[in-house]
């Protein structure tokens, strides 16, 4: 379906960097003109597409016209019996409508000039109406995230009163302050593989979960996930170690299998970490630096024999 195919593209393209000519699985499609206001967090596009299915040939010019809400919600609709001055007047007519009247009246007025039929995120491939459905609620999660900061910061030192006192806080407020640490935890365990030293990232994840028990407050990670950052972040520290064999890459790796405990975040996957360290140890089983790498080998299960 050639007109779904329109409103995919056109639902989508915030999201995605679609140049003049895109390719979504098996079509092409040609962006002839496009146009789009914004006003806080609602926009409307209304543009003409020329889609073509690269397997049969067929091909098909369509206008398209889409209200983005906010969130996850669109109103998508299509028309492929409009020439180009048809086009320019019915946008025209939809952006005045825009500017100054109600989203529903700019609903309705889609309805009528594009025959009812209206698409929205289900009718979108699906695997781009996942990745679609994980920035929309990355993007909601900010917003949110953004006002519950807002909440932790104006109570924390109440929250703190309330510890020293022996009082456990309210459900909501400890709620909020159980996310936003949380979320802040993540993000440094998230960063931790890109950096060539964790360490910082330890010592902040150290002042987050201290601030956390001065609150009475237990954070609770996804273990999957963390247990997912902290394998690539042992990883990259190995890497590090395989280049230089330094006491500061062992210290490294070493710092990581500390926030693993420290966070408890699950089991860790050492498999490849244990193999790798082996065949550095089997390389380097020469005195001085069989040596450097012993306090990694052992935390490991490994045992490195010198020669």
């Amino acid at each position: 379906d050639l007109r779904r195919v329109a409103a995919h593209y056109a639902i989508a393209r915030p999201y995605e960097d679609y140049g003049e000519t895109a390719r979504l699985y098996v079509f092409r499609v040609d962006r002839l003109a496009w146009r789009r206001e914004a006003y806080g967090a609602t926009a409307l596009s209304v543009g003409r597409l020329r889609v073509t299915a690269e397997l049969t040939g067929e091909t098909e010019d369509a206008v398209v016209a889409v209200l983005h809400v906010g969130g996850h919600d669109f109103h998508a609709a299509v028309r492929t019996d409009l020439d180009a001055a048809a086009m320019g007047w019915t946008a025209e007519d939809l952006f005045h409508r825009f500017r100054g009247q109600s989203l529903t009246e700019v609903v309705r007025e889609l309805d009528a000039r594009f025959d009812g039929r209206a698409y929205g995120i289900p009718d979108l491939f699906l695997e781009e109406r996942r990745r679609l459905l994980g920035l929309v609620t990355e993007d909601v999660l900010l917003r949110f995230e953004e006002t519950y900061r807002r909440l932790y910061e104006e109570n924390r030192r109440l929250m703190r009163y309330l510890c020293d006192a022996d009082v456990p806080a309210p459900d909501a407020l400890a709620l909020v302050a159980r996310y936003i640490l949380g979320r802040r935890v993540e993000r440094e365990i998230a960063g931790l593989a890109r950096n060539g030293d964790p360490s910082s990232g330890a010592a902040r994840i150290g002042e987050i979960l201290t601030e956390a028990r001065s609150l009475g407050i237990a954070l609770t990670l996804e273990p999957r996930r963390t247990a997912r950052h902290l394998e690539a972040a042992l990883l990259a520290a190995i890497t590090h170690l395989e280049a230089t064999l330094d006491p500061v890459a062992v210290a490294t790796a070493l710092t990581v299998l500390d926030l693993g405990k420290d966070l408890g975040g699950g089991a860790l996957d050492l498999w490849t970490a244990q193999n790798r360290v082996f065949r550095l140890g089997r390389m380097a089983s020469a005195g001085d630096r069989a040596a450097r790498l012993a306090p990694l080998a052992v935390r490991l299960g490994l045992r490195l024999e010198a020669t």
